[in-house]
C-alpha cells in the first residue's frame, strides 16, 4: 500500500470518527456558550473530511499515485 493512501485513509477515517461522536451527541471541541455556533457545523466538516479521504485514496490507488520509495 501506498503511503500516500494510507495517509489518506487515516484523514477518512478520523472524519468518520469526529461524525460519529458529533453525531451521537458528544460536544467535541465546544466552546463559548451553548447557543455559539459558526457558520459551519462540526458534522459538516467532520463529513467532508472523511468524503475527502476516502476518495482521495481510490483516487490515489486507481490512477497507481506510488510515493515512499524512489528507484533509480
Amino acid at each position: 500500500m501506498a503511503t500516500g493512501t494510507l495517509t489518506f485513509l487515516i484523514i477518512g477515517g478520523a472524519g468518520v470518527g469526529v461524525l460519529a461522536l458529533a453525531l451521537l451527541g458528544t460536544e467535541l471541541l465546544h466552546f463559548g456558550g451553548a447557543d455559539v455556533d459558526g457558520p459551519v457545523s462540526l458534522e459538516t466538516v467532520a463529513g467532508f473530511a472523511g468524503a475527502f479521504g476516502f476518495g482521495a485514496a481510490i483516487v490515489n490507488e486507481l490512477i497507481g499515485g506510488r510515493t515512499g520509495s524512489v528507484r533509480c
